[in-house]
């Protein structure tokens, strides 16, 4: 099974590094706007357009295949 950063090099080898945030970067994107709920992501990314969304869908899908699986 891929690590966590193996998922995160597979999405930025599709939309850039420069496009997918973690860590402290990520955390204000895991509050709702009244502040009573907050989750922690692994990452936040932003596809530049449609054409990076697809394969960004097909990461997240062969990565919870993978952990349902093992």
């Amino acid at each position: 099974m891929p690590t966590d950063t193996q998922f995160l090099d597979s999405i930025a080898a599709v939309i850039g590094a420069d496009a997918v945030l973690t860590g402290a970067a990520a955390a204000p994107y895991g509050k709702d706007w009244r502040g009573r709920y907050a989750s922690e992501a692994l990452a936040v990314v932003f596809p530049a357009d449609t054409q990076q969304v697809s394969p960004v869908g097909r990461n997240n899908q062969r990565a919870l295949r993978r952990m349902r699986n093992s």
